[in-house]
């Protein structure tokens, strides 16, 4: 089987390129990397494309934003976003940003962001022109919106993360990404109407707690693929998932501990002072 990048997923390689780009010296790459899994993950003799994907990636920092945004501010979104997304390129750590929208829902989108850490993400969080279109978009854009942000962890069949001490002694919140290409490689056409079901293994539906383990569940279509973001309950539950999915070729499948989970009305989560610096940051 020849192997494509998924889109949300790149190689070692690949991202070193990026973040060489970006300014970080060898011995700073070195440090990044250093707790990069060899290929011994459980998953990867079951599914080959597993290890190329997953195993010699760095634990990148993701931003999840999901928004709802009402026929009439579409044109007034679509102009924020197109101020922002030079300024966010430039920005130091920043790796990639995919938008996808809902095949079924008007103005149901999201836009997932990969930056090099954590520092990389809050440093653009807090950046001047940034802040000015969050309040903008708070204010007078969006109906509704949700940010979920964490890095990437690996996971194996016990149940386990190779983050040890991430969690500080709490279940973890793990949302899965799982990517599909529109057109898969025999020209067939895939679609999202079945939710997880038409994703699961008939042989291995056994190995997964839909009913009692999912928390939360969205599917998005972009330019060449549809991403599912299926948010589980517990760590068991999410290595469930991860072994029974139906693999095919160029699809990924990456794994989040989250951090942070809040929205535009919902702000218990929300980074300190994240609300006094969007008032603070002043503009028109």
């Amino acid at each position: 089987m020849k192997l494509q990048m998924s889109p949300l997923k790149k190689s070692y390689w690949q991202i070193s390129y990026e973040m060489r780009n970006h300014g970080y010296d060898q011995a700073t790459l070195g440090e990044k990397w250093e707790s990069i899994a060899q290929p011994n993950n459980a998953l990867s003799s079951k599914f080959p494309s597993f290890k190329v994907l997953v195993n010699i990636s760095p634990k990148i920092f993701f931003v999840i934003f999901q928004l709802q945004i009402p026929p009439s501010r579409v044109a007034t979104s679509g102009a924020y976003y197109a101020q922002l997304q030079p300024i966010l390129h430039a920005q130091p750590g920043f790796l990639s940003e995919i938008p996808y929208a809902s095949p079924t829902a008007e103005g149901k989108q999201v836009l997932i962001a990969r930056f090099v850490d954590e520092a990389a993400e809050m440093a653009w969080r807090l950046q001047h022109d940034h802040l000015q279109i969050q309040r903008k978009g708070r204010e007078d854009v969006f109906d509704d919106y949700r940010l979920r942000v964490g890095g990437e962890v690996w996971l194996d069949e016990a149940g386990s993360s190779d983050n040890a001490g991430m969690g500080g002694g709490k279940e973890l919140r793990i949302v899965a990404l799982y990517e599909r290409p529109v057109v898969e490689g025999r020209g067939e056409r895939v679609s999202p109407a079945g939710g997880l079901g038409d994703l699961i293994d008939p042989e291995k539906v056994g190995e997964v707690d839909v009913a009692g383990g999912l928390a939360d569940l969205d599917v998005y279509q972009g330019e060449k693929s549809f991403v599912w973001i299926c948010g589980w309950k517990s760590l068991a539950a999410a290595v469930g998932f991860s072994k029974a999915v139906k693999r095919v070729e160029s699809d990924g499948l990456i794994f989040l501990e989250v951090k942070r989970d809040y929205g535009r009305f919902e702000r218990k989560e929300a980074p300190a002072g994240a609300d006094e610096a969007q008032e603070g940051s002043g503009g028109e």
